[in-house]
């Protein structure tokens, strides 16, 4: 077997595939929780970035974390893996592209990322460094996630009956 064959194997593997989906919906569902209860603190921390406009930062705030909600309980459970894996790589784009605009710009901010009460992270190099880790991460998913251990065979086959 040849090197490139083992790392095919190894980056296929659905055992990753599974991990990776489980940190990613476990890091979802952490980082959705303080955003949910104080969407005022959230939209706060988004509008510090200073890159959408008023309308459309309350939006925002109120309609992501619902979104990460959604996607962290999609991957744990096997639900629509596909749509959130690529939902998700999205965000993490997203967050990078607006973390590294902060760090260029100077603006000294909490990232809003976990916590928006009782301060969060500054925006750092390390923090893009983290999101972009993630979307490899979520990228994997989207191109390698087998569905072990996920309810969509489950759904599939119920399906095929009715």
């Amino acid at each position: 077997m040849s090197f490139f064959e083992f790392l095919k194997q190894v980056v296929s593997h659905k055992i990753l595939g599974f991990f990776f989906r489980m940190l990613l919906g476990a890091t979802f569902l952490y980082a959705c929780y303080d955003k949910i209860l104080h969407p005022e603190a959230f939209a706060e921390a988004v509008a510090n970035y200073r890159m959408l406009p008023a309308a459309l930062v309350g939006l925002l705030a109120v309609t992501l974390p619902w979104v990460e909600l959604f996607c962290g309980l999609f991957l744990i459970l096997g639900l629509f893996i596909r749509s959130s894996a690529l939902i998700v790589s999205l965000m993490f784009f997203v967050f990078s592209i607006a973390l590294s605009a902060a760090v260029l710009r100077g603006i000294d901010i909490d990232c809003g990322c976990f916590r928006v009460t009782d301060g969060g992270h500054s925006v750092t190099v390390g923090l893009i460094l983290r999101d972009l880790g993630y979307l490899v991460l979520s990228l994997h998913v989207l191109f390698f996630d087998k569905g072990f251990l996920s309810f969509s065979p489950l759904i599939r086959q119920l399906r095929r009956k009715a």
